[in-house]
């Protein structure tokens, strides 16, 4: 086969390639603020890759309790239902400690394939003091 047609084939794969990636990446929008913050980690090195965080089961999720302090601090504890519609009650605890709750429906995967729902829950108090926690329902 001369050079030329080999070099014309290796381009062309390379740009469907290309187009390809950017159509597949245009497919899966990374999703809104609070589904990110709320994200297991993902761990490629697995085989097959998957994540490290066990499913059905609540785990700490300290990258959501940051976002979530960020959130109350700048407005309140309110700031949760208004911008990030979680369902908030009072606890027995302190008289300003509030237990929310959210439910992400049709929480995607690494590779963008619906995986179930990430419920959400977060006590919230005293103060600006929030610990959060996730529970991938698969």
């Amino acid at each position: 086969m001369p050079r030329d047609l080999v070099r014309y084939i290796v381009a062309a794969f390379g740009a469907l390639f290309l187009v390809g990636g950017q159509v597949a990446c245009s497919l899966c929008p990374p999703g809104d603020e609070l589904s990110l913050a709320a994200q297991y980690r993902h761990d490629s090195l697995l085989v097959p890759p998957g994540y490290r965080e066990p499913m059905n089961s609540w785990i700490p999720s300290p990258g959501l309790s940051s976002f979530l302090q960020r959130a109350v601090a700048a407005g309140g504890s309110q700031a949760l239902v208004a911008s990030y519609r979680f369902k908030c009650s009072p606890t027995g605890e302190c008289p300003e400690c509030l237990s929310c709750s959210h439910t992400v429906h049709g929480f995607r995967n690494y590779d963008c394939r619906p995986e179930g729902d990430m419920l959400l829950q977060a006590y919230v108090g005293p103060g600006n003091t929030v610990r959060a926690m996730t529970y991938w329902k698969k």
